[in-house]
């Protein structure tokens, strides 16, 4: 059962995008959130940087997602001042997990975030 928080945000994402970029982010959401399980707080900022970063590529179309557009947005969130080591951080973890549902052959696993790291 979805929260209304999360049902909200959810449908303000979806609403906006193509048939097939909806399919993709629902896809992804189900199978690498909800059934693995994690807490509504960390679906709600999933599904934050799933807005963010689609806004950073142009709302391209997912299934058309290439190494070019990967490094734009890498390049993006790397050089990015006005965003905290710590949130170029998540970011990055969570586009690299989301590209690599869409299309697991680009290898961005290669790629390296340089931050420092605010201890806790």
């Amino acid at each position: 059962m979805l929260s209304g928080v999360y049902r909200n945000s959810l449908e303000n994402l979806l609403g906006s995008l193509s048939e097939e970029n909806k399919q993709i982010i629902y896809g992804f959401l189900e199978d690498c959130c909800v059934k693995k399980g994690l807490v509504e707080k960390r679906r709600l900022k999933y599904l934050r940087i799933i807005r963010k970063s689609l806004e950073i590529m142009n709302k391209v179309e997912l299934s058309s997602l290439n190494k070019e557009i990967v490094d734009k947005y890498f390049f993006w969130v790397s050089t990015h001042t006005k965003l905290s080591d710590d949130t170029k951080k998540d970011y990055w973890q969570m586009f690299r997990i989301f590209t690599e549902y869409i299309n697991p052959n680009l290898g961005i696993r290669t790629y390296r975030l340089r931050v420092k790291l605010k201890r806790k």
